[in-house]
């Protein structure tokens, strides 16, 4: 007996239907959504009970064939209405008994399976007259678009159909007598052999198998065919028949655009590559003309800018380093900007890091200006906030969630802010990239003072960003 399918939208309770069904068919009925039954075969069931009280529409084209029945804990006009348009035959209603089963779900099953041995039955007899089968065969094989061939063990052809013909350039006669010609068709017709006797052994085993073929026409053109074949012989003295399409056009097409791929990205690895090169001889020359300059606020504005500078160009490098050119890696150029901050301002080697970054991918327009956030926050918690420690601890964490929402925390336990300090309205330069930046990419900052200083910058990298 088949299984009858439950279907419901909701968290509905069928466990009595359940009860009362297994214990009269000896089946277990299954309890599914509606997406998820018309995914499978339908056929697979004996009959549909549908939650009224949950499902407003349900696309049951594909089971039309199987009797549809209503459920619903309270029987309305509402629920009668939506059970003729659903096309229900029937309607349970609770408490579910035995007798209802037997006298709505069990002959509904009968009838189905009733009708479904007649229609195989039909279908039976119309390809058992040989008129038709003749006819079926001339239409499949007259068609110019299919491929149609028939071989032996030995690789010896016995049937080719027009289209055949037409893509190879040889008729049937050429290649059937003339072994010459037959072995022109491949490119290298050793290897064809060699590897053919493997995949037929696979065919005469498992009945019929995909297999893809590189030959080259009378006129000298390469083909590429993906067929189907399959053994209509015996595993003695089997014979092969191959059924498919001339795809040439679109493994060249392939071919094609893989090659434009492959140029656009070492054209864009190479444009990585010199823009790096380019930031980081404005990170030398900002390099020299600070050692011209007086130890002073001047200088270390200098040094800043620097900073800035290479921030982005690390940036660059990870993309011209990277095999992905959609983004780069946050989390690994998070571990490597910081420890090249700390090689350059902790002298004394006394800022430690604590760093538990996650591998997200930003896009260009999102991690050049966060890179430049992380590269001020960094900066001013090596230059500010441990004057008066003599050791501290810079953390950092980066999470993505679902949906493309990550966060970013970036804390350390230095010496915080001074009093009535409100970074948000501070006129330095440093503070306005840090909100002006989070602006840009749409992050929410959120900022706490106690024990340290701890930023938190929340955002959805899919969403558009300003560039």
């Amino acid at each position: 007996m088949l299984p009858v399918a439950l279907i419901s939208n909701s968290s509905h309770n069928f466990s009595s239907i359940s009860e009362v069904i297994s214990g009269i068919l000896k089946t277990s009925p299954v309890i599914m959504n509606a997406d998820k039954f018309l995914a499978i075969n339908p056929r697979d069931y004996g009959a549909i009970i549908l939650d009224l009280d949950s499902i407003s529409d349900f696309p049951f084209q594909n089971a039309a064939l199987l009797p549809i029945i209503g459920f619903t804990k309270n029987l309305s006009e509402n629920s009668l209405a939506k059970a003729r348009r659903l096309g229900c035959i029937s309607i349970l209603t609770e408490p579910v008994t035995g007798l209802q089963v037997k006298s709505m779900i069990i002959p509904a099953i009968f009838r189905f399976s009733k009708k479904f041995s007649a229609e195989q039955a039909g279908l039976n007899e119309i390809f058992s007259n040989p008129v038709v089968r003749d006819r079926l065969f001339r239409l499949i094989s007259d068609n110019p678009m299919i491929w149609i061939s028939m071989t032996v063990k030995a690789a010896k052809l016995l049937y080719m159909n027009r289209a055949a013909e037409k893509i190879s350039g040889y008729r049937l006669e050429e290649l059937y007598s003339r072994e010459e010609a037959f072995r022109a068709l491949y490119s290298d017709y050793e290897n064809f052999m060699d590897s053919q006797i493997e995949i037929r052994e696979q065919i005469v085993s498992n009945s019929q198998l995909p297999v893809e073929l590189d030959l080259i026409s009378k006129q000298g053109s390469p083909i590429h065919l993906d067929l189907w074949t399959q053994n209509i012989g015996s595993d003695s003295d089997p014979i092969f028949l191959s059924i498919g399409y001339e795809t040439s056009r679109l493994v060249q097409q392939e071919r094609e655009l893989s090659h434009r791929l492959t140029e656009k990205e070492l054209l864009l690895r190479e444009v990585h590559h010199r823009v790096k090169n380019n930031l980081q001889v404005i990170s030398s020359l900002i390099n020299l003309q600070s050692n011209t300059i007086p130890e002073g606020e001047t200088k270390k504005a200098f040094v800043d800018t620097q900073m800035r500078v290479k921030s982005m160009a690390m940036i660059h490098e990870k993309l011209y380093q990277s095999k992905v050119f959609s983004g780069v890696d946050f989390g690994e150029y998070l571990a490597h900007l910081a420890s090249e901050l700390i090689q350059i301002f902790d002298e004394d080697d006394k800022v430690s890091l604590d760093i538990k970054v996650s591998s997200v991918l930003l896009s260009l327009n999102i991690s050049i200006p966060l890179g430049l956030i992380c590269n001020e926050i960094f900066t001013n918690a090596l230059k500010y906030a441990f004057r008066k420690q003599k050791e501290g601890v810079i953390g950092v964490c980066l999470s993505e969630a679902k949906g493309g929402n990550v966060k970013l925390e970036i804390k350390d336990d230095g010496a915080g802010f001074p009093k009535n300090f409100k970074p948000e309205k501070a006129t330095s330069l440093g503070m306005q990239l840090v909100f002006g930046l989070a602006d840009q990419i749409g992050a929410t900052v959120n900022l706490k003072v106690n024990n340290g200083v701890c930023y938190q910058f929340h955002f959805n990298k899919n969403e558009n960003t300003q560039v």
